[in-house]
């Protein structure tokens, strides 16, 4: 279940959420990175989805937007530039995409110094299993992982 994201927080750790963490909960051209502690990633996912909301899901094991108004490419590149590790930062979709839809249900506002919307999630279906891409997502990053407690 997402909720919407409004105050800085960062409460969980990518090890309890699994795979689904990887499993972005919408079908619309979006990107997200996990909710680590100490971590600015709440700030940087502000700044870069500019007027698309930035949602917490997976009882806050992440945080997502819509790539709204910019390509993926773009997104991915504002948030790796502003401070999100490049292994954290991943997308449901191809870097040229955009998004066709903007999240319903928008009201509230964000922290910080751009207003915006909070909001519920869209486009994700109930029960939905794994995606593809979000396992291959979690064995490059687990092998990734070995390989650098190995050297």
């Amino acid at each position: 279940m997402s909720s919407a994201l409004s105050a800085p927080s960062a409460t969980s750790t990518t090890g309890s959420c699994g795979a689904l963490l990887y499993d972005i909960p919408t079908t619309d051209a979006a990107c997200a990175v996990p909710l680590k502690p100490n971590s600015n990633y709440t700030s940087v996912m502000l700044q870069c989805c500019h007027a698309a909301p930035v949602i917490s899901y997976y009882s806050s094991c992440g945080l997502y937007c819509l790539s709204e108004n910019q390509s993926v490419g773009d997104l991915v590149n504002c948030l790796t530039s502003n401070g999100a590790a490049y292994g954290d930062v991943f997308c449901n979709t191809n870097m040229s995409a955009t998004a066709t839809g903007k999240v319903s249900g928008a009201s509230g506002t964000k922290t910080g110094s751009a207003a915006s919307a909070t909001n519920s999630k869209t486009g994700a279906a109930a029960g939905r299993g794994v995606s593809k891409m979000g396992v291959c997502l979690f064995v490059v990053l687990f092998m990734g992982a070995v390989v650098g407690t190995l050297t």
